[in-house]
């Protein structure tokens, strides 16, 4: 687990896309049931098995679970079932992480697989924003509305949320990713408690905008117009080229 904050963070995007977050300043926070890979933020990667000794934590949370159910019918004879408690957790718990929304992120600007498929073949573009995360850089989020932490790269597996390391538990399931995937070296933002999937930004958080290799000039002149119509006065802009076998940026 990684938890260090980087110093920049980029996100790919077509140009039809980063219009919008221009216009908007705004930025999409999605429900992770809509990640393409279906193992991604899976809750059913979480399991509910209760130890022999409760920590006072989840003992706090069972009784108070017991105190919100307690008058409904049949309660009583169900609360003797085997396995009913456990049950009864993992689905209170389960709604919780329901809640959560991610924006993914990468490391690196200059990656040909996340050109390829985030950033419409070249045509898109890669967004630039400020390494200063203490604040968030959105203007409707408390800090504990929104949580942050580099993804790791491992095979799935099943993880008991009831383990003495919750927060171990929660990293596997919201910030791990398969092998597969580690070329995108993701960095996410992950809001909770339900919270709207767009969510304004500082405009001072967005710091550059990198064009693609095939970004034609006239697309980059009516852009960089946007940028200024919309009153984003620091950007700098840079444009993708082929140098030594691999991608470089030159200052426009």
């Amino acid at each position: 687990m990684n938890f260090d904050k980087p110093k920049i963070l980029y996100k790919y995007s077509p140009l039809s896309t980063a219009e919008l977050i221009i216009r908007s300043n705004s930025i999409k926070f999605s429900d992770p049931s809509t990640f393409n890979d279906p193992f991604d933020c899976d809750v059913n990667l979480l399991e509910f098995k209760l130890p022999d000794k409760l920590d006072e934590h989840t003992s706090y949370e069972i009784e108070t679970i017991k105190l919100i159910f307690q008058n409904h019918p049949g309660f009583n004879e169900l609360i003797q079932e085997e396995g009913f408690i456990e049950k009864m957790y993992k689905e209170a718990q389960i709604e919780k992480v329901k809640g959560a929304r991610v924006s993914c992120f990468s490391l690196i600007n200059n990656n040909i697989l996340m050109w390829l498929h985030y950033a419409d073949k070249h045509k898109g573009i890669c967004l630039e924003f400020d390494s200063d995360l203490t604040s968030h850089g959105f203007t409707n989020l408390a800090e504990e509305d929104v949580t942050e932490g580099e993804v790791g790269y491992a095979e799935y597996e099943k993880i008991n949320y009831l383990s003495s390391n919750r927060i171990f538990a929660v990293y596997k399931m919201l910030l791990c990713k398969s092998n597969t995937w580690s070329y995108e070296k993701e960095f996410r933002l992950i809001t909770l408690n339900r919270k709207p999937e767009l969510q304004k930004f500082k405009k001072s958080f967005l710091k550059s905008i990198y064009f693609g290799l095939n970004v034609t000039s006239s697309d980059i002149e009516t852009f960089i117009s946007l940028c200024s119509d919309y009153k984003y006065e620091t950007l700098k802009f840079f444009k993708a080229e082929k140098r030594n076998l691999t991608i470089e940026f030159e200052q426009i």
